[in-house]
């Protein structure tokens, strides 16, 4: 809807937009923006890019966690697209309101006049790396590898910082080449241009058609020698604006922030889902129960670190067994770290769900919308079940994880890799679970 409004010192007609800004709405408002960059050409690829969406708690748009992209030139046509992107003005209600996960396609973005000179590159898997000591995930590669060039550069006892600026290709074989380093003395850029081109090899792009392709990319190192000579440099990563939160503090200090600065951590031995679930499971057990079931619900975690606000939105029904008193008990005791907002303490709201399903007994069950949202709708079933059919809410089928029309579900594959990736594998999806998914299915 839009509202015009008299400006009576001035006599002309203004239009203000006071429609409501979602990240829904942003998504689409972002693909009328995207232009094809004029340096992207020199590439010669252009295809499906994505990225997940964030809003902090006073309206700011950013981009959750790096992502990868074919060229710099489209990561960079995308960062000057979100820093200009509305203020959300929506209420956010739950966490499934703080995210959003968008594919670009730039190929759809080139003139007519210039399609044949550029191949279209289909959905692909980023390239991955990992040194020794260091988990492979699909998007974490470009962080792992500036650490692994900080790992091998030593102090030369001088005090010394610089940001460099590094772009390489990792190409279709996995080896990392084309290098260029700028920005810093010419002995460190030296160096630091000799081990990128000693880099073990990476595991290359693959496309969903199974074709390794070529990707390159543009890094910032923050490269500082401050120790005695010898000793190894410290990893600092570079952070642009664009993929940070918002550092301000909310004036009301009673205000639950729904995607803090700094997420709270449970100060549990295990995760706060095993401290969950792995009791109520076990007493069960000793009651000889054996059904079906499902356990949702969310809290507010305060600034002291305890919960509060203790809500389910589904809970067993057992006779003799009181679920809702044993679950508000439990999570009643645990301690946490409070979540963070610029600089201080505040209250955050935490989602979470469980089930539990009768033993050799396979069953159709409904997928959980509470901890990662309806994205995460396409992640629930076991791979070394196949098939697994499951209903929706509307009462649809699906047997995961294939689409209705046989093919497998890219496009849910890589999105709840995005929001697993985002919940930095918190909640009830594991990374052995994916790594099962992409072997079987993916690679």
């Amino acid at each position: 809807m839009y509202v015009c409004v008299l400006s009576f010192s001035t006599g002309v007609a203004q239009v203000v937009d006071t429609a409501r800004w979602d990240l829904n709405r942003i998504s689409s408002w972002m693909l009328t923006q995207i232009q094809y960059p004029e340096d992207a050409y020199k590439y010669h690829t252009a295809g499906i890019e994505q990225l997940c969406l964030s809003v902090a708690w006073d309206g700011r748009v950013f981009v959750s966690s790096r992502f990868s992209t074919l060229n710099p030139a489209f990561e960079r046509e995308i960062e000057r697209v979100v820093r200009r992107a509305p203020r959300c003005n929506t209420p956010l209600l739950d966490i499934e309101d703080a995210n959003k996960y968008m594919w670009i396609d730039f190929y759809e973005f080139l003139p007519e006049e210039k399609r044949r000179e550029v191949e279209r590159i289909s959905l692909y898997m980023p390239p991955r790396f990992a040194s020794e000591g260091q988990v492979l995930r699909p998007f974490n590669g470009r962080e792992n590898f500036m650490e692994w060039i900080c790992a091998r550069m030593s102090a030369s006892g001088v005090v010394t910082e610089d940001t460099l600026s590094i772009e390489y290709t990792v190409n279709e074989k996995g080896c990392v080449c084309d290098v260029e380093v700028a920005g810093g003395d010419a002995v460190m850029v030296g160096k630091v241009k000799q081990i990128m081109e000693e880099s073990p090899r990476w595991r290359p792009a693959k496309t969903v058609d199974k074709r390794d392709i070529a990707v390159t990319w543009h890094d910032c190192l923050i490269a500082r020698s401050r120790g005695a000579k010898g000793e190894k440099s410290v990893y600092i990563p570079y952070l642009k604006d664009v993929y940070a939160n918002t550092h301000t503090s909310p004036s009301d200090v009673e205000k639950v922030i729904l995607n803090p600065e700094i997420p709270p951590v449970y100060q549990g031995e295990r995760s706060f889902l095993g401290d969950l679930a792995t009791p109520f499971k076990d007493l069960l057990q000793q009651k000889k129960i054996n059904e079906d079931y499902s356990v949702a619900g969310s809290f507010v975690i305060e600034k002291n670190g305890k919960a509060s606000n203790i809500h389910f939105d589904s809970l067993p029904d057992f006779e003799g067994l009181n679920a809702d008193s044993i679950l508000r008990t439990s999570i009643g005791c645990m301690d946490w770290v409070a979540a963070h907002q610029g600089g201080i303490p505040v209250r955050t709201k935490y989602s979470f769900a469980f089930v539990g399903h009768k033993k050799s007994v396979r069953v159709l069950v409904e997928p959980d919308y509470k901890v990662y949202g309806k994205h995460f709708i396409h992640l629930q079933a076991d791979p070394a079940k196949m098939p697994y059919g499951y209903i929706l809410n509307n009462g649809d089928i699906y047997a995961y994880p294939f689409t209705t029309f046989g093919m497998f579900d890219y496009r849910s594959y890589y999105k709840g890799l995005f929001y697993y990736h985002q919940m930095q594998g918190k909640g009830n999806l594991s990374d052995k679970y994916l790594q099962q998914v992409y072997r079987r299915y993916v690679r």
